[in-house]
């Protein structure tokens, strides 16, 4: 497990994404009390795209907004993602049946 902040975080297999891209996925849930034997895991500093969506399940709205970047933002943009591989789901109201979610995916921005 991994600390991110207040969040004890568990890292899954990776997942792939196309036939070229895989991402590993961390879960994680909020918590106050410190877990022992966790690492600390850093999200890097730098510019990010925020997505957001409220009103229902929050695996229904990361779902969607990840969906949305894939398949509509990321096709008329490709030099936007970063190679890092990671983006990160914010559950913003402790209720993830009725989610205020953001969607945080590192991009390049274009340079002027």
């Amino acid at each position: 497990m991994t600390m991110i902040g207040n969040y004890a975080v568990k890292a899954f297999p990776q997942q792939t994404i196309t036939s070229y891209e895989t991402l590993t996925y961390f879960a994680g849930s909020k918590t106050v009390t410190p877990v022992l034997k966790l690492e600390t895991r850093r999200i890097p500093a730098g510019d990010y795209l925020i997505m957001a969506g409220k009103g229902g399940p929050s695996r229904q709205l990361f779902d969607v907004l990840i969906r949305h970047f894939f398949n509509k933002v990321l096709p008329q943009h490709p030099d936007l993602y970063r190679d890092d591989r990671f983006i990160v789901e914010a559950l913003l109201n402790d209720n993830p049946q009725d989610a205020e979610v953001e969607l945080r995916i590192p991009i390049n921005l274009p340079k002027n």
